[in-house]
């Protein structure tokens, strides 16, 4: 990728706030034979600086209680995430991305939105993390 400037003032800004994190990256989608959509994932690492962005919030409806925060990730352009990429912080807490912002990759930033989630909401994710862990069996 061509980037318009230096890329190295971005890259020490960011790396100044960077952690790294587990990275869960929406792979594909199959059929198995009764018809379902499986989606896969592949584990990686992502270096980047995870920022708040509106605190937390506590929804209440019929359903129960429910905390919700909204993050903002930067990272460098060498990395690559995009809408339904997990992130697995090191409190444990699982954030989904929900949105990209393409324009800051010509100065070497990658920037997107990311919200915390359950993961029991998302079966298939959890399915590979059990297969990973080596308590399903392939």
């Amino acid at each position: 990728m061509q980037h318009l400037g230096d890329v190295k003032y971005f890259w020490d800004a960011i790396e100044n706030f960077s952690f790294d994190y587990d990275f869960y990256t929406f792979s594909g989608r199959t059929v198995n034979e009764k018809g379902k959509v499986m989606k896969s994932f592949t584990h990686s690492t992502i270096r980047g600086s995870l920022q708040s962005y509106g605190g937390y919030k506590k929804n209440r409806s019929k359903e129960g209680s429910m905390t919700s925060g909204t993050f903002r990730f930067f990272c460098k352009s060498i990395y690559k995430f995009n809408i339904d990429d997990f992130i697995c912080t090191q409190e444990g807490q699982w954030l989904i991305c929900t949105s990209v912002d393409e324009p800051y990759s010509e100065w070497g930033v990658r920037a997107g939105t990311f919200e915390m989630t359950e993961l029991y909401n998302h079966k298939d994710l959890a399915d590979y993390l059990k297969t990973l862990n080596g308590e399903n069996q392939i």
